[in-house]
């Protein structure tokens, strides 16, 4: 938090600063027994919360918005939550807006994703193949597709736009449909994949070196490097904007519910694509136990994500988990529910 802010908080008034304080502490309690991912969006919630007290409580609004020159668009909440810290660590919050889709992009259809029918047939499909998704269907509604529609196309002209995004194919195709929701508009907008600037930033040149595919990766001051350096990122030029544009019609017209990242592009696959790759990783776990014991389905799946590097989510794979199990391919043992509480081996 800047030190701009800091002095704003000790302006508040006695009982707007016990309302903030009580606002804060159930923020808090709810994130003690929520899960992980939604746990790492405490951060951004308790700092968004006190932005919104000292505005209303000094009349800053309009004075805000017009401060704030940038636009940052990130794909889930828990990378919103980073951004939002790392930009107040380096004083850039007060001229930057945090924009965020709460979605699996990389999982369910996406035909005619920016209508109300496209986006009923997604909820619909979510529903029967992965239920744990019910819940969150239900949760951060103001991130959901159909209101993030209504906000990018309010964005005032005179904005610049970042798009964040790593190599995966969860982040390119959200990088994709944002873009085709901006087509026509003439804002500036900049593309800031953490998986090449990291490389940039990091790597060896000839060596080895491998990006992270995710923003969560990262370290988190090579993360506030990144982000510093955005702003020197290049504007996107027409061209690439049509090229990104055409790239989404393609994805779109597609019947195929699952994508994945592989060799530098988004590929349409069916969603029993890494059914065969799970029962081997379950089997080389199961092999490396002394005992031939159960496999922990959480150390499960992210053995699997790390190694196929792919950002699908928990949801989608512990479904495909239970399919298998339905069709006698694996067992279980333990509880169904959270990936900690139950076990897998193949039969």
């Amino acid at each position: 938090m800047d030190q701009g802010m800091k002095s704003r908080l000790d302006g508040l008034k006695d009982r707007e600063a016990r309302r903030l304080l009580r606002e804060m502490v159930g923020l808090a309690e709810n994130a003690a027994d929520a899960e992980e991912t939604e746990r790492l969006t405490l951060a951004d919630d308790l700092l968004e919360l006190a932005y919104r007290y000292v505005e209303q409580s000094q009349g800053m609004l309009a004075e805000s918005d017009a401060l704030r020159l940038n636009v940052h668009l990130v794909f889930s909440m828990s990378d919103a939550g980073s951004l939002k810290v790392t930009l107040s660590k380096l004083g850039m919050r007060q001229k930057s807006q945090v924009l965020a889709f709460d979605d699996q992009f990389s999982v369910g259809p996406i035909w005619q994703l920016d209508t109300k029918d496209g986006q009923q047939f997604r909820d619909h499909w979510l529903m029967q193949h992965v239920p744990d998704l019910g819940y969150w269907l239900s949760k951060n509604r103001d991130h959901r597709i159909g209101r993030m529609l209504e906000t990018l196309y309010a964005i005032p002209a005179d904005k610049t736009i970042t798009i964040w995004c790593a190599d995966n194919a969860h982040d390119q195709t959200g990088l994709r449909f944002a873009l085709h929701l901006l087509r026509g508009r003439r804002q500036p907008i900049r593309i800031a994949n953490v998986s090449e600037m990291y490389l940039v930033a990091f790597g060896d040149v000839g060596s080895r070196f491998e990006a992270p595919f995710a923003q969560g990766q990262m370290g988190r001051e090579q993360y506030i490097e990144l982000v510093r350096r955005s702003e020197d990122l290049p504007l996107l030029v027409e061209e690439e904007r049509l090229r990104y544009e055409a790239e989404w019609l393609e994805l779109a017209s597609g019947q195929r519910a699952l994508r994945l990242w592989r060799d530098g592009r988004i590929v349409s696959c069916a969603v029993d694509e890494l059914d065969e790759v799970i029962l081997a990783m379950v089997a080389e776990l199961q092999a490396a136990s002394e005992a031939r014991a159960y496999v922990k389905a959480g150390t499960l799946l992210v053995s699997l994500l790390e190694r196929e590097r792919q950002a699908l989510g928990d949801s989608f794979l512990q479904e495909r988990l239970w399919h298998l199990i339905g069709e006698g391919k694996l067992a279980f043992s333990g509880l169904p529910g959270a990936v900690h509480r139950f076990g897998v081996r193949v039969v």
